[in-house]
């Protein structure tokens, strides 16, 4: 089933916000203006504010960055791994990060205290959206285009699973205003993300689900399953996953999105007696531990309670 996509912001509203926040930015009077996009979710953003800067009257260089808030096996979110950096110098200038949202702020106080460092003149941010409740960096907006409700954006740029950012408004995957346990009751398909380095059970549990209806994003180690929730913002109704994994392993992965998307279900899986023994003490933050092998309909059902939150009386977490 095709999601629904309501519009929160429309074409007219962003034409007109856009071309405000140029105007604010012409009367500070920059010097040697340079304004950097933060990829990806910026491209559309930041085109039409350089465009709306030259109707104000500036005159400014362009520049890019591609920023990821992990690197491959790594839990902690302090760590930003520099993708594409910029080539321009930076000294004595006026530079502005454009970005789609500020939320967590964490790659663009990395991005800001980097360009600081190389002795820029000042740094300002301009978020298209802010979102300050999900704030985990100490940074503010200088610019914002609007103050987001907490739902999950798509269009002007911002996707998810890579669709929508040609959508010239913004707006809201219908249901994500409701908890993933609200919206597995309204429709039994959940979008699911399963992490696991054997191919032969990652397909296997991949098709049992998919037969149930459900959504199936794969993953063969938990670095590459962080990358996504972190690229798709955690809008997954389940994590999967293995316990043993050669670079990140189950365990990790499931304490940081735990930290990071606290409302989200995680359901492990494990062969291994001495990594189901690592789980334990993670009642609070894992749904539950399911031993392989297991039959298609162990892990079918697995998943179901997962989803839905339902706990068993002998959980396999605790045993």
């Amino acid at each position: 089933m095709k999601p629904v996509i309501h519009t929160l912001y429309d074409e007219a509203e962003i034409a007109a916000r856009v071309e405000s926040l140029a105007s604010e930015v012409a009367s500070s009077r920059p010097h040697q203006l340079l304004v950097v996009a933060v990829l990806k979710g910026s491209f559309i953003f930041a085109a039409d504010l350089v465009r709306a800067m030259h109707r104000a009257g500036l005159e400014l260089e362009m520049e890019f960055m591609h920023l990821s808030s992990y690197g491959a096996g790594t839990v902690s979110s302090g760590n930003v791994q520099v993708l594409r950096d910029v080539e321009s110098l930076v000294k004595d200038r006026d530079i502005i990060l454009a970005d789609d949202i500020l939320e967590s702020g964490r790659t663009l106080k990395f991005a800001k205290d980097r360009l600081l460092e190389r002795g820029a003149r000042s740094v300002k941010v301009a978020a298209l959206l802010d979102k300050p409740h999900h704030r985990k960096a100490d940074i503010q907006a200088d610019y914002v285009g609007f103050n987001c409700p907490d739902k999950f954006v798509v269009g002007y740029g911002m996707d998810m699973g890579h669709a929508w950012r040609q959508l010239p408004f913004i707006g809201y995957v219908a249901g994500e205003e409701a908890t993933p346990l609200a919206k597995q009751r309204e429709c039994d398909m959940a979008r699911i993300l399963l992490t696991e380095d054997d191919e032969a059970v990652r397909s296997f549990v991949k098709r049992a689900l998919e037969l149930d209806g459900h959504t199936v994003c794969a993953s063969e180690d938990g670095g590459a399953a962080l990358e996504t929730l972190v690229r798709e913002r955690g809008s997954f109704d389940l994590l999967l996953s293995d316990i043993k994994m050669p670079v990140m392993d189950g365990i990790a992965l499931a304490l940081a999105t735990a930290r990071d998307w606290p409302s989200l279900p995680i359901l492990l899986m494990t062969g291994f007696a001495d990594q189901r023994e690592r789980a334990n003490g993670l009642d609070e933050l894992v749904h539950d531990v399911i031993t392989k092998p297991f039959s298609l309909a162990d892990i079918r059902q697995a998943v179901r309670d997962a989803i839905h939150g339902v706990v068993r009386e002998q959980r396999r977490l605790s045993a």
